[in-house]
């Protein structure tokens, strides 16, 4: 597995804290990678981390790799899986505001080791939007995400870096709709923006290099996932963004009959988002509601 980590002690501390809770926790073995500081206001930050990452080292198997510069979030996580995979098959990837489900550990095991072979999934995923409250089913959908997954070695080398690339195929298919879920999440915008420098994205990139080649990614019906990086302290944060995560769930779960995406959770997904940023089409009465609020209230832009 690797962990992510910078200027957060307090979080990595509560990340490590349900890591260690995870059902054979002590089986698995760890890289934390810290990224090195930014300016000086970080150092006593970033030593603070190591010194969490030290403290762990008595409960679980991890090996510390500190950085002596700042990478910044995308080449750390890039580099650093891609470090982890030349010698692993496979990997779990978690950053280090993430809080873990018990069953983190086994759920992401299991179906890494079940698609293995399977080169149509890309991905397994540990977080998954409230879309099924009562789902007891896992489901594929294509593309890929970034809150607690686990890919395989050979997988991890279709990623493209080049985002220019990737919306040149979007729009030259016509798949930047279907892209943007028609219409209830802007990825390719920001992918644009991932191209024009604008942002530093691994995540819209991992996600547009898997959607482009048609593969999938499997979740659970339920979250095993909480980010608790809605604080202000992270690198991309959005008050928009502070999902309520209460409902932590209990584990059950059946596996996907098939290997092809779900129609019902694509859906389930799309009207999710429109209530959630109130990306409503401009014919519906809440598009015509969410377009005047996103004029004029600061933050909904």
């Amino acid at each position: 597995m690797a962990i992510f980590g910078f200027n957060r002690p307090e979080h990595l501390r509560k990340c490590l804290e349900s890591l260690f809770r995870n059902q054979n926790s002590t089986e698995h073995k760890y890289f934390l990678f810290i990224d090195g500081p930014r300016t000086s206001e970080d150092v006593n930050s970033v030593e603070a981390v190591c010194e969490v990452g030290n403290f762990f080292k008595s409960k679980l198997d991890i090996a510390i790799v500190e950085s002596p510069y700042n990478r910044g979030l995308s080449e750390s996580l890039i580099s650093g899986i891609s470090e982890v995979l030349t010698f692993s098959d496979s990997i779990i990837v978690i950053e280090d505001d993430l809080e873990l489900h018990p069953n983190f550990l086994n759920f992401m095991s299991k179906y890494l080791s079940k698609y293995k072979n399977d080169d149509e999934v890309a991905s397994i995923q540990g977080f998954t939007y409230p879309i099924f409250p009562n789902g007891i089913e896992c489901f594929f959908l294509k593309g890929a995400d970034c809150w607690g997954w686990g890919t395989w070695r050979d997988r991890w080398a279709l990623l493209q870096l080049n985002s220019q690339v990737m919306v040149d195929q979007l729009k030259s298919r016509g798949q930047a709709r279907s892209f943007d879920l028609d219409g209830a999440f802007p990825y390719t915008r920001m992918l644009e923006r991932q191209a024009r420098g604008e942002v530093d994205s691994w995540a819209i990139r991992w996600h547009a290099s898997i959607y482009l080649l048609g593969k999938l990614s499997l979740y659970p019906p339920h979250t095993l996932v909480r980010n608790n990086g809605f604080d202000g302290s992270g690198t991309h944060v959005s008050s928009r963004d502070q999902e309520n995560f209460q409902n932590f769930s209990e584990f059950s779960y059946q596996a996907p009959v098939e290997i092809r995406e779900s129609k019902s959770a694509r859906h389930r997904l799309k009207l999710f988002l429109r209530k959630k940023y109130g990306t409503y089409p401009v014919f519906h009465p809440k598009g015509i509601v969410s377009k005047i609020q996103r004029r004029i209230i600061p933050g909904l832009r």
